[in-house]
């Protein structure tokens, strides 16, 4: 049994999903689209039979649809274990190896999506939207799909770097203007999967010497590693670390919501995707609500809740979250993900070479 390639540290925090104000509210303004949706009935019914539905996800955007799909079908209770990033395929691995009662479905980056198919964990179930997606979005085995999008670019507070020279590319960053002084802070690859996407992208694209020299150059710079994104948007909003490389946009447009001064540079060679992917656990002791809720999220209204959530829909010709571009009209940089898997341990120990850290 393989465990995701990032070597997260298992969180103790388990959310047993009580609407929060916050959620709630969101959830009942979005509820009336998600009762109206197509759903069918015979599944509705089979899931309210079940009673129950068990969702491992990350924090960032799995309470709303939860919270939607509770408040449009009160009958099936939902029990969320919220767990960031491919922390959640770790915690699911954990609890099947006990014995204990595990998952329906889990919602998590593609890293922990492509290695839970792989490793037979994830049960075959294609969705009635997938007709209206991309062919890239659901895989190939048929057991998981693409449910959000994002896209990796460098941020700048406007304010704090004025007068500053901008680095406006990957590779930029390995010639630190003498003006630089501890600009930048970025997040630990060995954490979060957004910054390992980074770290493997510049890797395969910029070969390990030539994308060496940017981690190098954040080095003599000073950059700050984050364990987690807290501090960087804190940081980044005070001016305190007025650059971060390894973000994705949904932080830009939330940033940009509170009236920070920030701003968006798209690299030359392209900003770096990162996917949030949903599939139901194999052996799921309430498969019917989890199928209902899988259909709930990739509908339109679904994937409305989505885009709410500041990150990229992946249905065809859906809108742009609010503040953001449209994501066709960003450039791409294109990753081999399962070649970034088979050799986490070298790319992160090259990595910790390059920024001088253990």
């Amino acid at each position: 049994m393989r465990q995701p390639a990032i070597h997260h540290r298992p969180e103790k925090a388990i959310v047993r999903f009580g609407l929060t104000v916050t959620t709630a509210l969101l959830a009942m303004a979005l509820v009336t689209k998600l009762a109206a949706m197509a759903a069918d009935a015979k599944l509705v019914g089979a899931a309210k039979k079940g009673g129950q539905l068990v969702a491992y996800g990350d924090p960032t955007y799995l309470p709303l649809p939860v919270a939607g799909s509770s408040t449009a079908y009160p009958d099936v209770k939902v029990i969320s274990d919220s767990v960031a990033g491919s922390q959640t395929y770790y915690r699911y691995l954990s609890k099947k190896q006990a014995g204990r009662p595990i998952a329906d479905i889990i919602y998590t980056g593609e890293d922990a999506m492509l290695i839970g198919s792989d490793d037979g964990n994830l049960q075959e179930y294609r969705p009635t939207a997938v007709a209206d997606m991309p062919d890239w979005a659901a895989s190939p085995a048929g057991n998981y799909v693409l449910v959000n999008a994002a896209r990796c670019v460098l941020l700048y507070n406007e304010t704090a770097t004025r007068g500053l020279p901008i680095r406006k590319g990957w590779i930029d960053c390995a010639n630190p203007p003498q003006k630089w002084q501890n600009p930048a802070i970025l997040s630990d690859p060995r954490n979060l999967s957004a910054a390992y996407n980074v770290v493997a992208t510049l890797y395969q694209h910029y070969g390990p010497e030539r994308a060496g020299l940017t981690f190098e150059g954040l080095r003599k710079a000073g950059a700050e590693l984050s364990p987690n994104t807290g501090p960087q948007t804190a940081k980044l909003i005070s001016g305190e670390r007025p650059m971060i490389t390894t973000i994705n946009t949904g932080y830009l447009a939330t940033m940009l919501d509170d009236g920070a001064p920030t701003k968006m540079v798209v690299p030359a060679s392209g900003a770096i995707p990162v996917f949030g992917g949903l599939g139901i656990a194999k052996n799921a002791p309430h498969p019917n609500a989890a199928r209902l809720l899988m259909e709930c999220s990739l509908g339109p209204e679904g994937q409305a809740i989505v885009t709410s959530q500041v990150a990229y829909s992946v249905r065809n010709g859906a809108a742009a979250p609010a503040r953001l571009p449209s994501y066709s009209k960003v450039k791409i940089m294109k990753m081999d993900l399962r070649a970034a898997l088979r050799e986490p341990k070298d790319i992160l120990a090259w990595w910790q070479s390059k920024l001088g850290v253990n």
